[in-house]
């Protein structure tokens, strides 16, 4: 279903259903922009930037490797292609470029999609609780969060019984680390212990790797 977005993304009404839309609404009123915060590699993340789009938000996601003809091959060049990739680079100065779209998406009052990789070293302050093992959050990535000092909105894209994407947005929480780790990080560490079948980390895991 995911590649297939091209084909069904008329149809996007009926295969995604949105849940605490209201919230999104709120935070945009303030004028800041909003962040979508995900889990890294966690249920359908993929979808939420295409899919929100078709809604009428005007959207940008995050990531490394993506390439502008990447994205046309995978989401198509037709009018349902209605969001910004923001490619992290490989380098500190595409990093530092990286940021600055960032920046001037929320400043346009736009939303960005970002998710959060997981590691199983770190610092104490970005410990969540995990059944196997420890796993700390990305220290980095919530720092950035911080600098940018936009509403932040714990985001999860999963699937029903009917075979729907359901993307649920939460309230939204300040950018600071103790209200994203007290919200979003237990949050996450509920999905992850509940719906364990929607994370993509579990060979990382095991095989014992640094980074998730």
């Amino acid at each position: 279903m995911v590649w297939a977005w091209p084909c069904w993304a008329e149809r996007h009404n009926d295969l995604v259903l949105v849940e605490g839309e209201e919230h999104l609404k709120a935070a945009l009123r303030e004028g800041r922009g909003a962040i979508l915060l995900s889990g890294h590699f966690y249920g359908f993340e993929r979808v939420v930037a295409p899919a929100l789009a078709e809604r009428g938000y005007r959207m940008n996601r995050t990531g490394f490797g993506w390439r502008g003809d990447d994205i046309s091959e995978r989401w198509g060049k037709g009018s349902y292609a209605r969001w910004g990739h923001i490619n992290y680079g490989d380098d500190r100065r595409q990093r530092l470029q990286a940021l600055a779209k960032i920046e001037r998406a929320l400043g346009r009052n736009e939303v960005v999609h970002l998710s959060i990789r997981g590691f199983s070293q770190g610092e104490p302050q970005f410990e969540i609780p995990f059944f196997y093992g420890k796993f700390f959050l990305d220290g980095r990535l919530i720092e950035t969060i911080e600098h940018l000092e936009a509403p932040v909105l714990p985001c999860f894209a999963l699937s029903d019984e009917r075979g729907r994407f359901v993307i649920r947005l939460y309230p939204p929480e300040p950018p600071s680390r103790a209200e994203m780790m007290s919200g979003f990080g237990q949050l996450y560490a509920g999905y992850l212990r509940d719906h364990p079948e929607f994370a993509q980390i579990w060979k990382n895991v095991a095989q014992k790797r640094k980074e998730w």
